[in-house]
């Protein structure tokens, strides 16, 4: 077994829509987006391996809501992306160094 281990992930997250509950007009729906993930491991021992993570490389974020003049569907300009129906989070790109030991 190689010591290095590499693990590339794309995940799709379709479209969704939000529907307002009095006014058609106001729905919004949010493109659907790939988010990338890589995981870079390296085995220093059988029992200790260390990864480097990289969730959202390339820094994807949800659309961002249009209130159409609705106060309610962004609660007053508190957020700036879906709350009600979002597909993957809003935090960017993250990383991550892990260790891991196996006793």
């Amino acid at each position: 077994m190689s010591k290095f281990n590499f693990n590339l992930n794309n995940t799709y997250f379709g479209s969704v829509t939000w529907q307002h509950a009095t006014d058609p007009a106001k729905d919004q729906t949010f493109s659907g987006k790939v988010v990338t993930d890589i995981v870079l491991t390296y085995k220093i021992t059988n029992d200790l391996k260390v990864s480097g993570v990289v969730n959202n490389l390339f820094n994807i974020y949800p659309d961002v809501i249009d209130s159409k003049g609705d106060v309610v569907t962004d609660l007053g300009g508190r957020f700036k992306y879906p709350w009600e129906v979002n597909q993957f989070g809003f935090n960017g790109t993250v990383f991550q160094l892990n260790v891991n030991y196996t006793f």
